[in-house]
């Protein structure tokens, strides 16, 4: 019950809050009633708006949470009250601007009102929440701009009548912001725990901790979120967006009355119906944008553009005629517009990212915008000192430059569509193996360098494994059930996908998408439990402490898997074969093994590749970071010793550039060793018993059985030759069983691993 009243007082407080009949026809009151020029109107009044909103809006948004929000509600309203306090009784230019600063301590404060009804209801009416919330908001502007319509145009009153009326509404609208209920700190921790998925009881929890605790919970989570937001390009592209059409909508917003006064005042009565109709007419927009079954991720750029260039038309077309209907309904159209491209950033947007940074994207993409517009302002108005119609060409021609860019976007992605051929090679791993990929998108690593700090080259032992947060992670191409993935990481010391943070979860959303052409699906991480009553456990033992559990799907099975497309988990079975990521501490992990200086080591250098298909001169590998072009070989035509360029080795298909010809695994001549295609776990064959250097053994039941097989590189079916991968020359007992072969030995060993 407690919840509903709080729910029914903030979506009063917001239609009383925006009842300001005043507003379609402020223009004209400042402009007939005090008698100031357009000039000076646009150059000495407006842009003070733009600054103060501006300067206010970070710390309103840091303080909304730090005062419980209470408290920024009472500072909203006291504050519209304040402005209308200023029309009411302020004839002088002095008095204006002192009015323009304070509406923009007011609009500022406005998170505060969406912010807090997220604490009073639970997670479960946070959709019916928002809906209502906003809902009380263009109900209020409606009836109130319909409203002076009806005073202004039948002549009923005049436009002092309006502020007086907009005055009562601000001092009902401050009564309701000192009774609505309280937040306490508790009641606001609890709520971020929740978000969490912290496991126990909660209020045993936050009884136990201070306000200091709660605030420190904030600052992190905000550490965590700044970081977290633009990791992902979709959101980084529509924030864009976002951040330059408010730009110019609040410009437009701004001097629309200004121009709507070049037309003589007898035509410009209307001014309140049109100011309606646009809530009234952005709602079915809404409506059918959300029917629409449409992947915005794809033909989002084409919209964006479009609907740049219908809105560059109408600003045009308002900037050149003298018709106020012209003018009215270019105006509407061109909201109506901006609400439907903006609701489906936002539900493009909503999908994207988790709901409680929702307000922290808001905040950054306001914030930029009205970067933007103060720079707008500054150039448009006073640098240039525009009149009013030429601003609007440039306004108009803002928005062709904002069209061009996301139709670029859009023709690149069409024509790598159109053009991109499929010739990528199957490949067949050996077990275990893991195929490393890069992130793509040089420009996105650029961003992503610029904003994750700690992401330093080097932090890693492989150039292609990435670094994010405290981790290294790695993507493989396979598709394995959990237990085998799980398996298949151990396998190279690493674990199962650990994740901390948001910033890791959608970083490692983005790089399996960008690494297996995966749009939608999703991949093993390292969370599971042993049973339903038991918690969550990850692949190096820690437990859960942070959760990012889609609030949408039960969680009813053991094994965690997370979503290519929005960064969420959910439980499966373990039975699907789904692409794994590994990951581990920077320097924990020697993903190659390094060469000995003796035979009874049998190492490899970490320039030599992994594991081999069939043994023709395209399978191996194209690059060899530890070596020099010489020593390095691109392609391997022939199976003689004549076309392998080697440095200090002849028969060698590598360089071993600070051993000499005693620390080989093998001695001789390149006639001495046979190259052969056939082996799957060695780019080369030894025949058995052909060579003084090579144990010659009698029959299969002298090689080792796969009894002890769980120490070799790969597991072995049977003993005959062809199957042994590579021959080790004879050392001591403890290294070697009496026929030569190495004893079984486990991962991480001195036995050779592949």
């Amino acid at each position: 019950m407690e919840q509903w009243k709080g729910m029914v007082l903030i979506c009063l407080y917001g239609a009383v809050k925006e009842f300001r009949p005043t507003e379609p026809y402020m223009y004209e009151y400042q402009h007939t009633v005090l008698n100031m020029s357009e000039h000076t109107l646009n150059s000495q009044v407006y842009p003070i708006w733009t600054y103060s909103y501006l300067i206010t809006l970070i710390p309103a948004f840091l303080l909304t949470d730090v005062f419980l929000y209470n408290p920024l509600l009472v500072f909203e309203a006291f504050s519209y009250f304040l402005c209308w306090i200023i029309f009411v009784f302020g004839k002088s230019l002095w008095s204006q601007q002192v009015l323009e600063l304070i509406y923009g301590w007011a609009t500022a404060t406005e998170i505060a009102y969406f912010a807090y009804i997220y604490v009073k209801v639970p997670k479960s009416d946070y959709k019916s929440a928002t809906a209502f919330t906003r809902a009380a908001l263009l109900v209020g502007r409606f009836l109130a701009y319909a409203l002076a319509q009806l005073l202004i145009g039948m002549n009923w009153s005049s436009y002092q009548t309006l502020n007086i009326i907009s005055l009562v509404a601000m001092s009902i609208a401050v009564f309701l912001a000192l009774i609505l209920p309280k937040v306490g700190w508790k009641e606001a921790y609890e709520k971020k725990l929740e978000t969490h998925d912290i496991q126990g009881d909660l209020k045993e929890i936050v009884n136990q901790s201070s306000y200091t605790d709660y605030l420190r919970l904030f600052f992190v989570e905000l550490r965590h979120n700044l970081l977290a937001i633009y990791c992902n390009p979709l959101i980084l592209k529509w924030s864009v967006w976002s951040a330059l059409s408010s730009c110019i909508f609040y410009q437009v917003t701004n001097y629309t009355q200004t121009l709507w006064g070049t037309l003589p005042a007898n035509e410009n009565k209307f001014n309140g119906i049109t100011e309606a109709l646009v809530p009234l007419l952005g709602i079915p927009a809404d409506l059918i944008t959300r029917q629409l079954n449409v992947n915005w991720n794809k033909w989002g750029d084409l919209l964006l553009a479009v609907g740049s260039v219908l809105q560059a038309g109408l600003l045009f077309w308002m900037s050149q005629s003298n018709h106020i209907v012209v003018l009215y309904l270019s105006y509407i159209f061109y909201r109506v517009i901006y609400q439907l491209t903006t609701t489906i950033a936002q539900s493009t947007l909503a999908f994207s990212l988790d709901s409680r940074l929702f307000g922290l994207l808001f905040g950054i993409n306001t914030f930029v915008a009205l970067a933007l517009q103060s720079v707008l302002t500054a150039v448009v108005i006073d640098w240039q000192k525009l009149e009013i119609r030429p601003q609007f060409v440039v306004y108009s021609c803002y928005h062709l430059v904002v069209a061009v860019g996301f139709g670029f976007i859009f023709a690149v992605w069409a024509g790598r569509r159109f053009f991109k051929t499929i010739d990528e090679k199957p490949t067949t791993p050996s077990d275990w193996t893991l195929i490393r990929a890069s992130l793509k998108g040089e420009m996105f690593r650029l961003v992503l360098a610029l904003v994750f700090v700690s992401t330093v080259a080097g932090q890693c032992n492989r150039q292609s494994d990435q670094y994010i947060g405290d981790l290294c992670y790695t993507v493989s191409n396979l598709k394995l059930k959990f237990v085998d993935a799980e398996s298949a990481c151990n396998q190279n010391g690493e674990n199962l996908a650990v994740i901390h943070t948001t910033l890791q979860a959608n970083f490692l959303a983005y790089m399996v998408r960008a690494d297996t052409s995966s749009s939608v699906g999703e991949f093993w991480i390292g969370l599971s439990r042993s049973s339903l009553n038991s918690r969550f456990q990850w692949d190096d033992g820690t437990t859960m402490s942070w959760s990012n559990f889609d609030s949408n799907i039960p969680k009813s099975q053991l094994f965690v898997a997370e979503s290519t497309s929005n960064g969420k988990w959910q439980t499966l079975d373990g039975q699907q074969a789904l692409y794994f990521v590994c990951s581990y501490r920077p320097g924990n992990v020697n993903p190659t093994p390094t060469p000995s200086g003796n035979n009874t080591d049998n190492g490899f250098t970490t320039g030599y590749p992994v594991s081999y298909p069939a043994g023709n001169g395209t399978d191996f590998p194209v690059s060899w970071p530890y070596f020099n072009g010489t020593d390095s070989p691109v392609s391997w035509p022939a199976w003689n010793s004549t076309d392998y360029p080697f440095s200090n080795s002849t028969g060698y298909p590598v360089s071993w550039p600070s051993f000499n010809g005693t620390d080989y695994p093998w001695s001789g001549n390149s006639t001495d060793f046979p190259f052969f295609g056939n082996s799957t776990g060695y780019p080369v064959s030894y025949q058995a018993g052909n060579s003084t250097d090579l144990p010659s053994f009698g029959n299969s039941t002298e090689y080792p059985t796969s009894g002890n097989s769980t120490g070799y590189p790969v597991s072995y079916p049977s003993g005959n030759g062809t199957d042994v991968p590579v021959s080790y020359p004879a050392g001591n007992g403890t290294d070697y069983e009496p026929t030569g072969y190495p004893v079984s030995v486990p991962p991480g060993g001195r036995a050779a691993r592949l």
